[in-house]
């Protein structure tokens, strides 16, 4: 509804500009004036009170093969935040080895 309501005054303040101009015509601008001002991104603020701070720095190395393939992987992917998607793929595959290892009530007899 706001939307709507600068829209209408920005409309007002240009009538030398929508008295030629078909109804269809000035319902197709405002559209596009309704898009322009949804499309502005909202600039999200880093909160200062996360619940897990990751303060333990793991590092390790790659020789120029893996690097390469690294980075073509993400650019044919599109990953942006390559720290993330490293964490991430690391600890599924953490978390999958350790279910798979964890014992069962009833164990394969075959």
């Amino acid at each position: 509804m706001k939307v709507k309501r600068i829209i209408k005054r920005n409309i007002g303040k240009n009538t030398l500009f929508f008295k030629n101009i078909s109804q269809n015509q000035s319902d197709s601008i405002i559209f596009v004036q309704i898009n322009q001002i949804m499309a502005k991104k909202k600039v999200l603020k880093p909160t200062k009170n996360r619940v897990s701070l990751r303060t333990h720095r793991q590092i390790f190395t790659l020789n120029d093969k893996e690097n390469n393939f690294l980075k073509k992987f993400l650019d044919k992917y599109k990953i942006k935040n390559k720290s993330k998607f490293i964490r991430e793929t690391l600890m599924c595959e953490i978390l999958r080895k350790i279910e798979a290892d964890q014992p069962t009530l009833f164990d394969d007899i075959n």
